[in-house]
């Protein structure tokens, strides 16, 4: 399989068809949050232009607002999720019809994505809970003889297991996106396309694996690229935002506004167009090895 004739394919049909990126962008909505959490200690508050009271006296003041702002993000982030799971159904389909030179647009491919919504939810379920019981599955061990304190096979252990781990995680992370595109392209259930992507991944496992490579090698390059485009570009606004500020702060905060919604619109729009082109690119690799 060529695979740079596949990338190269994929790149000038989302580049040609660009109703493939309104998808893509509620595909990274969801697929490009991070969340993380840290430690905060009494030391942390101290060193603070405020004290931990000042704040706690402002979230009772404002309670109402903030819970209401609360509810509308979790609401923004369900109707993402939403929006997100129709795109990957709409997206596969339209990509595989691409594929053989079929005719599509947006509404028929969003016809698809309809269809398909419950069902690629409740895959997302399932796969998850299979991470999840592998996960346990390979702690098991580990957890009995630290349990039994029979430290040192427990130590053993922990290499083999760490390494098992990361090599299940990077096996699943290869193979998952196409049990969706068995689904949505096949028409089956949800536990048939579990079914198919076993049998799938095992006829397939190195072309699999060397498609997930070239992912992460197309992700690394466009991270850098996107990244500096990011930063120069915003260097050179913050340049002339502050030559229009020095002439006229008020027109100079009418700039920043503009800029900075015309920056945040421009970033998701490339950002879904990178998302449409992986899902098209992934979607001509299963057709080939299907």
């Amino acid at each position: 399989m060529h695979y740079l004739t596949l990338l190269k394919k994929a790149y000038q049909t989302t580049l040609k068809h660009k109703f493939l990126w309104i998808y893509g962008i509620f595909v990274a909505s969801v697929t490009g949050v991070y969340m993380g959490g840290n430690n905060f200690s009494e030391k942390d508050w101290k060193d603070l232009p405020f004290q931990k009271e000042q704040v706690f006296s402002f979230f009772e003041q404002h309670a109402t607002i903030l819970a209401w702002s609360a509810f509308g993000f979790v609401l923004l982030l369900m109707i993402c999720g939403i929006l997100s799971l129709i795109s990957q159904g709409a997206l596969i389909s339209a990509g595989a019809k691409l594929n053989k030179d079929e005719k599509t647009d947006f509404h028929s491919s969003l016809e698809v994505g309809l269809k398909h919504f419950w069902r690629v939810w409740g895959l997302g379920i399932i796969l998850c809970l299979l991470g999840f019981t592998s996960l346990i599955v390979l702690l098991l061990p580990l957890l009995f003889f630290l349990a039994s304190k029979l430290i040192l096979l427990a130590m053993v252990l922990v290499v083999p297991s760490i390494l098992l781990f990361i090599g299940l995680t990077f096996v699943l992370s290869a193979a998952v996106p196409y049990a969706v595109r068995i689904l949505v392209l096949e028409d089956k259930s949800i536990f048939e396309s579990v079914a198919s992507l076993i049998k799938f991944a095992i006829k397939n496992i190195k072309q699999v694996i060397l498609t997930y490579l070239i992912l992460i090698a197309t992700k690394v390059v466009f991270a850098i690229a996107f990244m500096a485009t990011l930063l120069l570009t915003g260097l050179l606004l913050v340049g002339i935002g502050m030559a229009i500020w020095s002439a006229s702060a008020q027109i100079g905060v009418i700039y920043a506004v503009i800029m900075s919604i015309i920056y945040v619109l421009a970033t998701m729009v490339v950002l879904g167009a990178y998302k449409a082109f992986q899902s098209v690119f992934l979607t001509f690799v299963y057709e080939k090895l299907k």
